[in-house]
């Protein structure tokens, strides 16, 4: 079942961008705000701040976690509770970490997320100041009032809320009971929540209208699993790991042929890359997106789903070496940062210190304006823009790093 979380929060990403995970799912946040990168003659910085009950009195116990998409470890607490004040302090690695955001539960309010830059060594943040929460109970029916068969998660996703007109959009997850087809939501801030149900096999069901969040109360949203029949469904889903899902290919991209030479595709403007009421046979699917390298899958039949990881065209063999004598650098790493103007701006992970290199040299970018930031151990780091590049293209670069 922690898949299918997983693949719930994968496919609201596609319509909500850019998205994170609460982290009572367990699965962490997907995108957050970027850190300092500059070296610092410090090994540790910290970040502070407090916890405030609505009227202003501390709020003793309220639970903080801090998440990164750094190097695992370099954050020397990942939760802790308020002190009596209220305060909290957490302690990182300002090169290894590159992304961190901050997550406030407390009992009966809203959980709060922030992110954050490391612009100093010691940085103390404004309080988190809580409110009072509602809960939402999402109900599942088909057309008849039962509940549907399958294993399905719900999940709510931020429109509003009473503190931000336009928050970045946060998502929760939920197993729905095969009983009778509840699934509870609590702690949501008073807002607006977009409200979708899906599972692996029939693909996403969205409510007509967003559920509407009030302090101390629950509200129940009740929505129609009233598809095509799943019997007879294929739904092809992609993942461009270590590439956000921003890059997923549009649904006209999309094939499926037979039986015999049947082809089927999908209109650009579909909600989902799913192929409905086929006759029994068995089928090949094709992505064709001139970002990717060609993928295709064959031998499917009706009823289930496939997963295609898509690998990038473009890339860059890189060559890492000390730029005091120019002596090769075996163990580095490399995040993308995307240059379209957005503050803060994406980055992500490309390649860790001790991943495997790829086997043909190449590592694979995709044709957007983009910077490599290339570190390692007791190195700063580089920036390497990228420019121009073609949905084919292999670019040589060297990146000569100075001890700090």
């Amino acid at each position: 079942m922690r898949s299918l979380l997983a693949l719930a929060v994968a496919v609201l990403t596609a319509f909500a961008l850019p998205s994170c995970a609460e982290v009572d799912d367990g699965l962490g946040p997907t995108v957050g705000v970027a850190a300092n990168h500059a070296a610092a003659e410090a090994d540790t910085y910290t970040l502070a701040g407090s916890v405030l009950l609505p009227g202003g009195a501390p709020a003793a116990g309220a639970r903080v976690q801090c998440w990164s998409m750094g190097v695992a470890g370099d954050l020397t607490d990942r939760e802790q509770r308020a002190d009596a004040r209220g305060h909290f302090r957490f302690s990182f690695s300002p090169e290894a970490t590159a992304t961190l955001v901050l997550y406030v539960s407390y009992a009966g309010h809203g959980t709060l997320r922030s992110g954050h830059m490391a612009e100093s060594r010691d940085l103390t943040i404004d309080p988190f100041r809580l409110s009072p929460a509602g809960a939402v109970v999402v109900r599942l029916v088909d057309s008849e009032g039962r509940v549907p068969p399958g294993e399905w998660i719900a999940a709510l996703t931020t429109e509003t809320n009473e503190l931000d007109a336009t928050p970045r959009p946060a998502t929760r997850s939920r197993d729905v009971s095969a009983d009778d087809g509840t699934a509870r939501f609590d702690d949501l801030l008073p807002g607006t929540w977009r409200v979708v149900a899906m599972t692996r096999s029939s693909g996403l069901v969205r409510a007509d209208e967003p559920a509407v969040v009030r302090a101390g109360e629950t509200t129940t949203v009740e929505f129609l699993r009233d598809g095509p029949d799943t019997s007879r469904a294929i739904w092809v889903q992609t993942r461009t790991r270590p590439h956000p899902t921003r890059y997923r290919p549009t649904p006209d991209r999309f094939r499926l042929i037979g039986p015999g030479t049947q082809e089927r595709t999908l209109p650009d403007d579909a909600l989902q890359t799913r192929f409905v009421e086929l006759p029994p046979g068995t089928y090949t699917a094709t992505i064709d997106d001139p970002r990717f390298q060609p993928w295709s899958l064959a031998d499917i039949e009706p009823g289930g789903s496939v997963v295609a990881d898509l690998v990038a065209r473009a890339g860059v063999r890189l060559t890492v070496v000390n730029a005091a004598d120019g002596a090769p650098i075996e163990d580095y790493r490399v995040r993308v940062r995307i240059d379209d103007g957005a503050d803060p701006p994406l980055e992500y992970t490309l390649l860790d210190a001790d991943d495997a290199p790829p086997r043909d040299g190449v590592l694979r970018v995709l044709p957007d304006d983009q910077t490599l930031l290339v570190s390692a151990e007791g190195f700063g780091v580089t920036e390497l823009p990228l420019r121009g590049m073609q949905p084919s293209e292999v670019r040589d670069l060297e990146a000569a790093l100075e001890r700090r």
